[in-house]
C-alpha cells in the first residue's frame, strides 16, 4: 500500500519504510539526524520539500521525482548506508552532501548546490542534466547508460574526479 504525508511535518531518528510507498506530497518536511531505511520507498513529490537538517543515514530508498524539492539544511548530509537515493526530477535548494551511492534518472533542476562525495551513477538510456551547481570532493561519476550525464550548474571540484564509464560533460 501507500501513505501520503500532505501536511508536512518534523522528523527525527529512524524513518523507517516498511514496505509499499511513502509520498511526501505537500508541505515541508524537515529531516533532522536519523536514517531512511525499509524495503520501500520514500517518495518527495511535486508539491513536496523534504528539508536534510544534519546527517541522514540512506538505509533505504529516498527518491526525488516531479518537481519535488530536496533541499540541504544548515548540515545536509545523505551518508552511505545499505541504501541509496535517486534524482528522478525535480531541484536541488541549499547545500546538500551526498557521501553514498545517488542514481540520476531524470533532470535535476535548482538554485542549490549538491556535493558528490560518494557515487553518482547515471543507469538509464536518455542523456541527463543536472543544472544546480555540482562540487565534487573526491566523488566518482559513474555513466552506465546509452547518453551522457551533462553538469550545466558549475562547480569547484578537489579530490580525484572519477568518471568510471560514458561520458560526462561539464559545461
Amino acid at each position: 500500500g501507500s501513505l501520503f504525508l500532505t501536511g508536512g511535518g518534523d522528523h527525527s531518528g529512524a524513518f523507517t519504510v516498511t514496505a509499499g510507498d511513502v509520498f511526501l506530497s505537500g508541505g515541508t518536511h524537515t529531516f533532522a539526524a536519523g536514517s531512511v531505511s525499509g524495503a520501500g520507498k520514500l517518495h518527495v513529490t511535486t508539491g513536496s520539500t523534504a528539508v536534510i537538517d544534519g546527517t541522514l543515514v540512506m538505509d533505504g530508498h529516498l527518491l526525488l521525482e516531479g518537481s519535488g524539492v530536496l533541499q540541504g539544511g544548515v548540515s545536509g548530509v545523505l551518508s552511505e548506508g545499505s541504501g541509496d537515493s535517486a534524482l528522478n526530477g525535480g531541484s536541488i535548494e541549499g547545500t546538500l552532501t551526498s557521501q553514498g551511492l545517488m542514481f540520476v534518472n531524470g533532470n535535476v533542476g535548482g538554485t542549490g548546490t549538491l556535493v558528490n562525495a560518494g557515487t553518482v551513477r547515471k543507469t538509464t538510456g536518455a542523456n541527463r542534466t543536472i543544472s544546480a551547481v555540482v562540487n565534487s570532493v573526491g566523488g566518482t561519476w559513474d555513466e552506465q547508460g546509452i547518453g551522457s550525464l551533462f553538469l550545466t550548474g558549475g562547480g569547484d571540484h578537489s579530490g580525484a574526479f572519477t568518471v568510471t564509464a560514458g561520458d560526462v560533460f561539464l559545461s
